[in-house]
């Protein structure tokens, strides 16, 4: 019962009694306590980062090593000798895996160093301010049981007319105030004694912590920079990188000259990548890569069918067709009559035989004399509807009065439709509500 009082009224009164030189040191120490739980944190994830730099460096550098070496029975009846790796090559891949590793060695001891100097002694003063915490926790519960009898002793105060039970209560809840008055004060004069070293004791070690991690991180840079530098000045390797547009000349010679070798394999040399260019400004830009097959069956078929026309034409006795005037009718006459089924079995295709038989040639003739006859130009195609934009509605977060000619007014909840939109928030949008148009500021709407 005493416990479920002591919730109530932490909510009850829940600033009551911190307004004192105890509740400044309370805020102090948790204070430090969050500033030394932040850093243990961070230094093992410090800690944890370098450990995972080291790892992958040193499976990148086997890797490479195992790319670089000679595939094993890569020579064995494939008719084509391997090309061995450049001995410089291989000793220079050989030089980084080693240089890593003792780099590797090296580099353990000083994040070692992280441990026991940085995460050792700030978990080391965190467990000497644990207890505290079961202090603190007790101060607050006798000061729940001090606020508890005070109010008992105000309420039966505040009655004008009091029985013999009344007063016998109000004389135990005085009895209770006082003994929780005094335990209170006790923990309070002992929070007072304790606290101010142990608050100044965990700030102090503070800047060592820092200074740590400073010296720490000098070491395990120079280190590292060392280590680069020593195997650059080995295997003359350049300190800064080239121009890019160096490494693209370079990068472009070896890409043409390997294109050039696999050009003649048939899985690669007829391949998109094949016949791509190499540099983005060599691209035609009013042309695509990829076509349409719809399109491409489109744009073939009147050339066919013209294929197979002039094919029938060449064929024929010398009777001189008249040249029929326009290309477009031509293609929509060959292209219905072609659609249409022919009595005799005639096919819309290419003929590849040199002579035709008397039936196909009286078939083409009649086909020609189609042709011949004027057609009626077709329809215009429909006019394509274009697409609406769809409407954009926002919701208004405040409400606002027009303070301008042309600002448009509106209440909180509005729905009001947008005209006229920008990319910020910040400016003034254009939109409609109840007819009328006008400006309004972005930032006050949600958009729907």
């Amino acid at each position: 019962m005493k416990s479920m009082n002591r919730q109530v009224a932490k909510f009850l009164r829940k600033d009551s009694g911190r307004a004192s030189d105890v509740a400044v040191l309370l805020s102090e120490y948790e204070e430090a306590d969050r500033v030394l739980t932040k850093i243990i944190e961070s230094s093992k994830a410090w800690r944890d980062s370098w450990v995972s730099i080291l790892t992958f460096q040193k499976e990148m550098t086997s890797t490479f090593s195992e790319i670089y070496n000679p595939i094993v029975g890569s020579s064995d009846g494939h008719g084509q000798e391997p090309k061995i790796t450049p001995q410089e090559q291989l000793d220079a891949t050989r030089k980084l895996e080693a240089a890593y590793a003792d780099l590797r060695s090296e580099l353990q001891q000083e994040i070692q160093m992280i441990d026991s100097r940085i995460i050792s002694p700030a978990n080391s003063i965190k467990e000497y301010m644990q207890p505290l915490k079961k202090t603190i926790k007790k101060r607050e519960n006798k000061r729940l049981d001090w606020e508890m009898y005070t109010d008992r002793v105000n309420g039966y105060a505040r009655k004008m007319r009091r029985t013999d039970s009344d007063n016998a209560a109000l004389a135990k809840a005085e009895q209770n105030m006082a003994h929780a008055a005094n335990a209170f004060q006790v923990i309070d004069d002992h929070l007072r004694e304790i606290l101010p070293p142990i608050i100044s004791a965990a700030f102090s070690i503070l800047p060592h912590l820092l200074g740590a991690q400073i010296l720490i991180q000098h070491a395990l840079l120079a280190l590292y920079y060392t280590a680069l530098q020593n195997y650059c000045d080995q295997t003359n390797f350049l300190g800064q990188p080239p121009p890019t547009e160096d490494v693209l000349t370079v990068w472009r010679t070896k890409f043409n000259f390997a294109l050039e070798k696999t050009k003649p394999l048939k899985c690669i040399g007829k391949g998109r990548s094949a016949n791509y260019p190499t540099d983005a400004t060599e691209k035609d830009p009013g042309s695509s890569m990829v076509k349409s097959p719809f399109t491409s069956v489109k744009s073939q078929q009147p050339s066919q069918n013209l294929v197979a026309i002039s094919q029938h034409e060449s064929n024929l006795p010398d009777t001189r067709i008249p040249r029929i005037p326009s290309h477009q009718s031509l293609t929509t006459a060959s292209s219905k009559s072609i659609r249409r089924p022919s009595n005799n079995g005639l096919r819309p295709s290419i003929s590849h035989s040199n002579s035709l038989p008397p039936q196909s040639i009286s078939n083409s003739g009649s086909l020609v004399s189609e042709i011949k006859k004027k057609k009626k130009p077709p329809p215009p195609p429909p006019k394509r509807i274009g697409l609406k934009k769809p409407e954009i509605y926002a919701i208004a977060l405040y409400s606002f009065e027009g303070q301008n000619d042309g600002d448009l007014s509106f209440s909180d909840g509005d729905q009001i439709k947008i005209l006229k939109k920008t990319n910020s928030t910040d400016d003034w949008w254009v939109g409609e509500l109840r007819g009328k148009q006008g400006s309004i500021p972005a930032n006050y709407f949600k958009i729907c």
